[in-house]
């Protein structure tokens, strides 16, 4: 997709959530980046800052609230308190 395009990533292990969430997500003109679990998310975050974040709460390793609070730290003011 070209500039102008928000960007969303979506963290979620079960992989047919996953693809279909970046489907819907890609027909509405977003494009999206794709993570299977938090460290990887949080990886791809720190190299391409997403507009949003789509993240499950239950993940493998570091669940999802977890990992939202790292990224609030790291990246300022994401989601709710």
């Amino acid at each position: 997709m070209g500039m102008g395009f928000r960007t969303i990533l979506i963290i979620e292990d079960d992989l047919s959530t996953r693809k279909l969430l970046a489907t819907l997500l890609d027909m509405g003109r977003f494009q999206t980046m794709e993570a299977g679990d938090a460290e990887r998310g949080r990886e791809m975050a720190r190299r391409q800052p997403p507009h949003c974040i789509l993240m499950d709460i239950r993940l493998p390793g570091m669940d999802g609230l977890a990992a939202t609070r790292l990224l609030r730290l790291e990246f300022g003011a994401i989601g709710a308190q």
